[in-house]
């Protein structure tokens, strides 16, 4: 039996860095990884720092400048749904996150992950 695809977006296999932050036990983390794949309703990220499952998170996904332009930044804001650990390979380490909002920001605007909200 074939499996079946639960995802309601089309995911597209790209790589771009990523600038996390996220509170734990009331203090402020950050991280940074790499995305494997993006939606409009989520993203996996490679990361060595794992946010623990359900903890809302904000991230600032960074893709290089096209013909000499300034970086596109995209804010997402979501909850983290699932945290996979690689003992064997830990630059497979990643998470998985529900977007609850998404917005491209200017070069001006970026520093969503610097403790802002």
């Amino acid at each position: 039996m074939p499996a079946v695809e639960l995802r309601v977006a089309l995911r597209y296999a790209l790589s771009a860095d990523v600038l996390l932050s996220w509170e734990e036990h009331g203090a402020h983390a950050k991280g940074k990884g790499v995305t494997r794949d993006m939606s409009i309703r989520g993203l996996f990220v490679y990361s060595r720092v794992l946010p623990p499952e359900k903890v809302p998170i904000r991230l600032e996904v960074v893709f290089p400048p096209l013909q000499g332009d300034a970086p596109i930044r995209i804010k997402v804001r979501g909850q983290v749904v699932r945290v996979e650990k690689e003992p064997t390979e830990p630059s497979h380490n990643g998470f998985a996150v529900s977007s609850e909002s998404t917005s491209l920001l200017s070069y001006e605007n970026s520093g969503a992950c610097e403790g802002g909200h």
